[in-house]
């Protein structure tokens, strides 16, 4: 089946290309998310697609008009993934956004249901089986309408409860303990040794990332990234093994998030905060770097995986671009996972979300069973 057999029933949704790029632009402007606390601004111009050609190779933006404006929105990324050892791949719906209006609100759901039913048939999205998003779970609206809906013919199913981790600062006289880890910059000669690293890591996770000779993630960012390459790459190793790897990124200028306003509270805060650490600012750019591809070696006990990360949160605030940014970021998966414990000594914030997996309501098979290892989830690509 092809994509535009099901699209021939949906005459006003259309796949969007770079032509109608300011028209997109345009209507995520008029469409912000809106949140209860720190009010932020994400700008994606002047290329709207540029940040879905960091995601992958492989994406749909599907938007509905009328009257020749911009209704709906709604994009897919199809990635390479791994689930439980098998080459498979997944996919991801973001940027739903929806104008209010009654007639295309039940269009949308209906192109959405059909879009669920069909997409393991669809040929350009190579036979895609696993459907992820994310929603934050304080967007009591979009869960509402989402999650507790039970008209969709479509179901979102909670795969695991994350956090995003923002790192403001560590406390002043925070040390370096004395330890036998080494934490440094990767060079083009650790590539092999880091792509093995995370192929065994990822290999069985669910929704995992690919390393290996069907598709090469690390690759695809060290092609396809701005001001990525291996020297983003840092390792902790220990007596010569690999513990840890991360990569240091942000997606601006493709992706921007701008400083709306500031809760009272956390005004006063950030003032008290203002000589030690870089503060943002109302309309001010808040810059942030990513902990990419953040993996650490499954087998360790969790005691010493929160060790290593310690470790690596402390080396990094020595790091130039954690330094000249207003936070360090990363995700903590609290069910899997949880290396919240090991950032004793930092001030940091935490913004609760939920990873689900969509499904149509007619198929079982697709609901992935999660195992006791955190998903293959980005971040700093959502």
């Amino acid at each position: 089946m092809k994509l535009a057999d099901l699209l021939e029933k949906y005459p006003e949704v259309k796949i969007a290309n770079r032509s109608v790029n300011d028209k997109i632009l345009k209507f995520f402007d008029e469409t912000p998310m809106k949140g209860t606390g720190l009010q932020l601004r994400y700008e994606r111009a002047p290329d709207f697609f540029k940040f879905l050609d960091y995601q992958s190779k492989d994406y749909f933006v599907f938007y509905a008009e009328k009257e020749n404006q911009v209704m709906g929105v709604g994009t897919l990324v199809i990635r390479p993934g791994m689930v439980h050892g098998e080459n498979v791949h997944v996919g991801y719906l973001g940027d739903l956004r929806v104008k209010f209006d009654k007639r295309l609100a039940i269009l949308w759901r209906k192109f959405y249901g059909d879009l669920m039913a069909n997409i393991y048939n669809i040929e350009e999205f190579h036979h895609c089986k696993y459907l992820l998003t994310a929603i934050i779970d304080e967007n009591v609206q979009a869960v509402k309408a989402l999650v507790h809906n039970d008209r969709l013919p479509y179901k979102y199913i909670p795969k695991a409860p994350y956090q995003m981790v923002n790192i403001l600062m560590k406390t002043p006289f925070l040390g370096l303990r004395k330890h036998s880890y080494i934490v440094r910059r990767a060079h083009e000669v650790d590539k092999e040794s880091i792509n093995l690293f995370l192929e065994r890591n990822h290999h069985h996770r669910s929704f995992g990332f690919s390393f290996n000779k069907v598709h090469n993630e690390l690759d695809y960012r060290l092609k396809n990234w701005n001001h990525f390459d291996m020297s983003n790459m840092i390792i902790v190793e220990k007596g010569g093994n690999l513990l840890a790897v991360t990569g240091l990124w942000t997606p601006s200028p493709a992706k921007k998030i701008v400083v709306e306003a500031l809760p009272k509270s956390q005004e006063k805060q950030l003032k008290f905060l203002a000589p030690f650490t870089k503060i943002p600012k109302v309309e001010e750019e808040l810059k942030v770097q990513y902990m990419t591809l953040l993996t650490i070696e499954e087998s360790l006990d969790r005691k010493e995986r929160q060790q290593v990360f310690r470790q690596l949160i402390l080396e990094l605030h020595r790091f130039d671009e954690v330094k000249n940014s207003h936070m360090l970021a990363y995700t903590d998966f609290p069910t899997q996972d949880p290396l919240l414990p090991a950032l004793k000594g930092f001030i940091h914030f935490e913004t609760p979300m939920t990873l689900y997996q969509v499904v149509d309501k007619d198929v079982r098979d697709r609901d992935e069973i999660m195992d006791g290892l955190p998903p293959g989830f980005e971040m700093a690509l959502v």
